[in-house]
């Protein structure tokens, strides 16, 4: 039997409590367990996002193989990676029959750090060469969400099953050899609500194995499941959320053509899966398509996170008096509310000082809006990276389009976020959103590009790009957001620019920053971030 946690097993060690002798082969593995949610222990949770390490101790390349084909089911659905490595340390350490162990069985979630680096977290007893490939797939599955924190579905405190204790108790002594405790606090007892984080009852689930209807006094049993539900997928999404559950970026032009301008613009962009909270958002301008003939004016915005739900959220790209509005686009990061390793915010000139109150210029003519973010206590140990984006902008009219927005004087308790414009420039007033996460943190890397970098402001261009590689390549193709944070262009035509990626890969991607028409593009600079 497994060590316990607050009195319930560690290790999913009830996959065989029937005899094999009395079941078809593919009903060994999850006799007793019965209808359920799908149901995760809060404290066996892992980092979001966490790269896990996993290491066969034993097994021929066949068994390995397919072990490794069925684990990744998750990870379409969860924010999590398992990572095959052919030695060292691994959270995970996979045997096979290992001691002799005829049973199916894995620790629980982050248990599998507290395990002897020479013993296995996770055990299959009576996989070989001739074994199905849907028995592989319900096992494999099943043991794998354990892993990943998921327990047993009829220890679910909202658990309705009516259990034939005494013909529960009688099967598992004559098959396991457990007196009445050991058989309530493996099958009958449930977790405490306070313990666990549950979606809705869902007998289809692959935690909820077959088992027989004499287990209960209203006679029902359960299906054979070999595969994740569809309540399976969308739960293990909430609990272990992708960095934004959807396209991430809205074109104006989507919605409507060019011509006439359109003063208000907006889209309800559905959650999928939905969040169980509305979670944290930030959003950038990543195309601007206005009429130079009145003040720039634009922002993307979206409602209070008070205000939003779990399900979706409206997005608008608004201008404002007379400004005349073509076209324009928007990205966003989507994190959950319990993501504490991001932490989010915006800066809006407008919340220190009003639009006629424009800095002064410094000694270079730079004219600066400052405002200083602390950090929550202990979130980081040493300066995390800092990504920020333009998502407000109101620009004179007559005078060049010179803005940038970046992180200065970084440090593990805050930062400065800088809005500046420069020479001739009137900027009435800007907003930045902006995302901190951990220096180093797995699987997340960000950075600027500009066209300065690789020519001079003039003579201008309209089309700017080049190159991205990753600083350590992605086992699997990751997701690019990229907005803009620097923007030099003449005042006396169009405001026109689009930036994007493309081309993204494991290794890297190419970006783009341009203009069309006659309008005129002296430099820009876009910032992003990467996922994976």
């Amino acid at each position: 039997m497994g060590e316990l946690v607050d009195d319930y097993p560690k290790t999913c060690v009830t996959d065989a409590l029937i005899s094999p002798d009395d079941l078809l082969e593919s009903n060994i593995v999850g006799t007793p367990n019965g209808p359920s949610r799908l149901a995760l222990r809060k404290d066996a949770f892992w980092p979001n996002g966490k790269k896990l390490k996993v290491l066969f101790l034993n097994g021929t390349p066949f068994l390995q193989e397919k072990v490794k084909y069925y684990a990744q089911t998750w990870e379409k659905y969860a924010n999590i990676d398992f990572q095959f490595v052919p030695s060292g340390d691994a959270e995970i350490r996979i045997g096979f029959k290992w001691n002799g162990d005829g049973g199916s069985w894995s620790y629980l979630g982050t248990d599998n750090l507290h395990i002897a680096k020479d013993k296995p977290t996770m055990n299959y007893g009576w996989f070989d060469e001739n074994t199905r490939d849907e028995e592989f797939s319900r096992t494999v599955t099943h043991e794998f969400g354990h892993a990943l924190g998921c327990i047993h579905e009829h220890q679910s405190p909202a658990g309705s099953i009516r259990w034939n204790e005494a013909r529960v108790i009688a099967d598992s002594k004559k098959s396991n050899g457990w007196d009445e405790a050991q058989t309530r606090q493996q099958i009958i007892n449930k977790y405490q609500a306070a313990q666990t984080t549950n979606s809705e009852f869902d007998r289809n689930s692959i935690m909820c194995y077959f088992f027989p209807a004499e287990w209960t006094t209203d006679g029902q049993g359960t299906p054979t499941n070999r595969v994740l539900s569809d309540k399976d997928k969308e739960f293990i999404g909430k609990m272990y959320p992708f960095q934004t559950r959807n396209s991430g970026k809205f074109r104006i032009q989507e919605t409507r053509e060019w011509y006439p301008p359109v003063a208000l613009n907006s889209r309800v962009i559905q959650f999928n899966p939905a969040y169980l909270e509305a979670p944290k958002l930030v959003l950038g301008l990543n195309e601007v398509d206005m009429d130079c003939k009145a003040n720039i004016r634009i922002k993307v915005h979206t409602d209070a996170i008070e205000k939003r739900s779990g399900q979706d959220f409206k997005l608008n790209i608004d201008s404002w008096s007379d400004s005349l509005l073509y076209g324009g686009g928007a990205t966003w990061l989507e994190f959950a509310a319990s993501e504490n390793g991001f932490q989010v915010g915006e800066f809006d000139t407008l919340a220190q000082r009003t639009i006629d109150q424009v800095p002064g210029p410094d000694s270079q003519g730079v004219r600066r809006d400052v405002k200083t973010f602390a950090f929550p206590p202990g979130t980081y140990s040493q300066p995390p990276n800092v990504v920020v984006w333009f998502k407000a902008l109101d620009l004179a009219k007559g005078a060049n389009w010179r803005v940038r927005a970046l992180a200065r004087n970084v440090t593990a308790d805050k930062f400065e976020l800088s809005i500046e414009s420069w020479s001739d420039t009137r900027l009435f007033s800007a907003a930045a959103s902006w995302v901190a996460y951990p220096k180093g943190k797995e699987g997340v890397y960000s950075g600027v590009v500009n066209s300065l970098d690789y020519r001079t402001w003039y003579p201008p261009s309209q089309d700017n790009g080049g190159k991205v590689k990753f600083p350590a390549a992605y086992d699997k193709e990751p997701k690019v957001f990229a907005a803009i944070n620097y923007l030099d262009m003449d005042s006396a035509r169009n405001l026109r620019v689009k930036g994007f990626v493309d081309t993204v890969d494991n290794g890297g991607f190419a970006w783009h920053a341009n203009t069309w028409g006659d309008s005129v593009l002296y430099s820009v600079g876009l910032n992003w971030i990467s996922f994976g």
